[in-house]
């Protein structure tokens, strides 16, 4: 794991004491960003009940992600009133990708998680201290990023969380073909597999 152990045990941390939890990606979300959305709305569901999860996107999803569990989960909002515990930004590494969804001073602290290879402007164009940075270029997707998460929060996987990371995975590699695809990326690849996804109804339902 790439990951400091530091920095998922904060990130832990801040899940155990918030009790609304808003989850949000950037605008025109793809597969990586809905993957990752719904496999962290699910193993926080599945494993801390008391917890209210938001998962909502500025922009509608392609439907042909509709096979994924939990779809029905993400609401389509230009703008979001409400104040959270914790905001959990995925692939936006400037928060302006999220499109506006919410403004920062709504969320006490923040996640911020993304691959990408960019120079991140939270906490540093923003006056805020809540934020936690979790962006590692050495990853795929963010997927994997969330996979090695929840592995060291001990989260117990089913085929539920396994296909939304795996469909993120296979998403943001093109198919395991494009050059952020790694050796790690196949060994989690087949990790997730285990679990009992398909690989071809996958590709179907995507392409």
């Amino acid at each position: 794991m790439k990951i400091p152990k530091s920095l998922t045990k904060q990130f832990l941390n801040l899940v155990e004491n918030s009790n609304d939890i808003f989850i949000t990606g950037h605008s025109r979300p793809d597969g990586d960003t809905i993957g990752s959305a719904l496999a962290l709305f699910l193993a926080i569901r599945k494993n801390f009940p008391n917890k209210k999860v938001d998962i909502v996107m500025k922009e509608p999803f392609p439907d042909c992600f509709e096979f994924l569990p939990s779809i029905k989960e993400i609401k389509v909002c230009a703008k979001i009133e409400k104040s959270y515990d914790l905001g959990i930004i995925l692939e936006s590494y400037e928060f302006s990708r999220t499109g506006g969804i919410i403004d920062i001073s709504k969320l006490k602290n923040i996640v911020n998680i993304d691959h990408h290879n960019q120079t991140s402007d939270f906490g540093s164009n923003y006056e805020y201290n809540g934020i936690i940075n979790i962006i590692f270029k050495e990853y795929s997707a963010c997927a994997e990023l969330i996979f090695d998460i929840l592995r060291f929060w001990k989260i117990k996987f089913d085929k539920e969380i396994a296909l939304c990371l795996y469909t993120g995975i296979v998403t943001d590699t093109g198919r395991f073909q494009w050059a952020n695809t790694t050796a790690k990326t196949f060994i989690t690849a087949a990790e997730l597999l285990k679990y009992g996804i398909n690989p071809f109804e996958v590709y179907k339902n995507i392409y």
